[in-house]
């Protein structure tokens, strides 16, 4: 993660400061204008190399065997975290109703988040009891369509998404796949 950080820290300052004028130490218009145009990107580029939401809350495991539908991603980004469920990224927060941020209820191993209460979650526990996985399932209000789009989310103790999807799922394969026992298949 440091080597990310690195490069994401050089990559942003070498946008900010490429191809800067040489008419910048100039008095007069000619030296104004070369440094109305470097403070014009500084404003633009500055902020996402200063921003640690990226950093810290956009680093993921997106690509790693143990996260089922993860997709290849660039390198975290300074200011580049989005506030969406993603396989392989950190869960984005929400508060819940009694005050408490749903990160607070992550049980201590793995996390079922059902945003659809009409989806049986019975599966999930069996496959998780007759595997020794430690699972707590917790409902969450169907109400942040944009943060957590899909009916099922599976959360590991690092608080990052490991699967997302619906009723179809094959607990007992995702189980084996997040936890590295066995590969499952993305359907």
């Amino acid at each position: 993660m440091g080597e990310q950080f690195a490069s994401a820290v050089g990559s942003a300052a070498r946008a900010s400061l490429a191809d800067v004028s040489p008419d910048i130490h100039l008095p007069g218009p000619d030296g104004e204008r070369a440094r109305a145009e470097l403070a014009d990107r500084l404003a633009v580029t500055e902020p996402h190399r200063y921003s640690p939401d990226g950093f810290s809350f956009g680093y993921h495991y997106a690509s790693s065997p143990l996260v089922v539908g993860g997709e290849e991603q660039d390198a975290i980004s300074m200011g580049g975290y989005q506030e969406r469920a993603r396989a392989g990224f950190r869960l984005p927060h929400v508060w819940l109703d009694d005050g408490r941020s749903v990160l607070d209820v992550l049980g201590p191993v793995f996390t079922l988040l059902r945003t659809d209460s009409g989806v049986d979650v019975g599966p999930w526990g069996d496959a998780a009891r007759e595997r020794g996985i430690p699972l707590t399932v917790v409902d969450l209000p169907g109400r942040w369509p944009d943060r957590y789009p899909t009916a099922l989310l599976l959360v590991r103790p690092d608080q990052h998404v490991a699967w997302m999807g619906g009723a179809d799922a094959r607990p007992d394969a995702l189980l084996h796949t997040v936890t590295g026992r066995l590969a499952a298949h993305q359907r």
